[in-house]
Formats: structure tokens, sequence, C-alpha cells
């Protein structure tokens, strides 16, 4: 369970440094997405070079790869294309406080649609979670009711996204092989997009030789994140690993207070401490069970 905590602390901490990157782009005229085409059109090769060296196997068929597209690719994609059109309705603080009810989502697909008992410590913590989460929400506009339902609909898809990881068709394939055919998956959706939406013209980007090395930085970045979290997911299923996911809103709060000189609320603060504690409750009520469980056994 710890190797897991780590992967999935790992993942959501890239998580939450990668915003920072992405708004540096931004910046030079590029969409959400064309940044999304490239952040994952640039780790194919990245990821084909590390399963060749691997010898990892490539081999999924065209029902592994439809698996792919459809419960993968498909809900991960939309995630990102949803949560960054509801910025242009509501503000981002809202739209992200909104994704990261994801949590809430996943445990509820797990209920009512897996069948699935969750223990009392874990709606506990969840509990503490949203608590924690409300604290980042900024003022809603209930003028801009679409972006708050575009929001909403992140949070299902990134939810469906961490509950597929851990189902049997997925969880016997090698983390770098899936990532690999969903970054290929992804890039070819968002490329038709693209270019039916003209956002891969570039008519209105200012070019700069900074460019490529940014692009470079998103997508390796973006593959820690992936890999890690699919790795972790495998250890902790995917209730869990929802939970400790919530360490990319207080990693992109640190990141903007410190690289960004973002003015840092007290109400921030006190959902960060929410956060962690539930967090931590989680930890220690596993370690206290695994303890009497070896006990047991004695």
């Amino acid at each position: 369970m710890v190797f897991g905590i780590v992967m999935v602390s790992l993942s959501a901490i890239v998580y939450g440094v990668i915003p920072l990157i992405t708004k540096t782009i931004y910046e030079f005229g590029f969409d959400a997405i064309s940044i999304s085409f490239f952040r994952f059109f640039l780790m194919i090769p990245i990821l084909l070079v590390i399963c060749i060296i691997k010898n990892k196997s490539l081999k999924i068929g065209i029902l592994g790869l439809l698996n792919i597209f459809l419960f993968i690719a498909l809900p991960s994609g939309l995630t990102m294309l949803l949560l960054n059109e509801s910025y242009n309705y509501i503000s981002i603080g809202t739209a992200t406080t909104l994704h990261f009810l994801y949590p809430a989502f996943v445990i509820l697909i797990c209920i009512f649609y897996y069948h699935q008992e969750i223990e009392r410590k874990i709606l506990i913590s969840l509990l503490m979670i949203m608590i924690g989460i409300s604290c980042f929400m900024d003022r809603i506009d209930y003028k801009g009711i679409f972006g708050i339902i575009l929001a909403f609909l992140s949070a299902i898809t990134y939810a469906i996204y961490l509950v597929q990881l851990e189902q049997k068709k997925f969880y016997d394939l090698d983390p770098m092989v899936l990532s690999l055919y969903t970054s290929i998956c992804i890039s070819i959706t968002l490329g038709i997009i693209g270019f039916f939406s003209k956002s891969l013209l570039f008519e209105s980007c200012n070019y700069d030789n900074r460019i490529p090395l940014y692009f470079i930085i998103l997508s390796f970045f973006s593959m820690i994140a992936i890999v890690s979290l699919q790795i972790g997911t495998r250890y902790l299923g995917a209730k869990l690993t929802a939970l400790f996911s919530l360490l990319e809103p207080i990693t992109s709060i640190v990141t903007g207070v410190v690289c960004l000189q973002e003015e840092l609320h007290f109400l921030k603060i006190i959902g960060c401490l929410f956060i962690l504690i539930a967090m931590l409750n989680i930890i220690f009520s596993k370690s206290k069970n695994k303890k009497k469980n070896s006990k047991m056994t004695m």
C-alpha cells in the first residue's frame, strides 16, 4: 500500500505543477486543444522508446485498442476538454473546485454500479476532503451555469477514468504500454478536433524558440503523472487513488504562491489542512488494520 500511496502522490504533485507549464504556453497564443494535442502527441515517441528498450510487448489486438479508446482515452480526453472549456464561462478557481469533486463520483460509481462496500473511515475522509475542497471555491456567478455544468461533467468523466483503470481488462496491461496507446488514441482524436476547429493552424500564436522545450517538458511531466497514476491505482484501487490524488490542488496552490506570487487566503490554508488530515486518517486506519490482521494470523 505504501508504494501505491507514493506513486499516486507523485502523480498528484506532478499534475499540480503542470498548470504552471500550461499557463506559460498559453501566453504564446496556443489554445486548450492545441496544447492538449502536443502534450499527448510528444509523449508517443518517449513511451515508444521506453517500451522498445524494456522489450515490452505492444500486441493488444483490435478489441484491446477499442477498449482503451472507449474506457480510458475517451474519458481522459473529455476531462481535459470539458475542464478547459469551462474556464471560458466561470473562474478557474470555481471550475477546478467543481472538478475535484471527482472522489465523490468515484465512490458513487463503486457503490451503485460495482456494488462495492465502502469503509466508514473512507466516507469520513471523503466528507473532510469535500469540506476542504469547498474552501477553494471562488464566488459563483450563476450566469455561468453552462461552465458549472461542464466542470461537473469533467469530474464525472475523470471518475469514470479512475474506476476503469482498476478493471481487469486494463489491470493486466503494462502501464507504459497502456499509456502509449492512450496517448495515440487521444492524439488522433484531438488532431481531428483541432483540424476541423482550426486550432492547429497557429494563426494567433507568437513563435518563440522556447516553445518546443516547454512542450517537451509538459509531455515528460504528463508521462510521469499518467504512468505513476496507473501504477498507483493497481495498488490502491480507484477509491483510495481518487482521495490521495487530492494532493494535486494543494500542489497547485503552493506552486502558484511560490512561482506566480499568488495571494494565499486563510480559507485555502484551512482547505489544505482538511485534505491532509483526511489523507493521514486513511493512512493510519489502514496501518492499524494491517497490524490487527497480522496479529490475528500469528
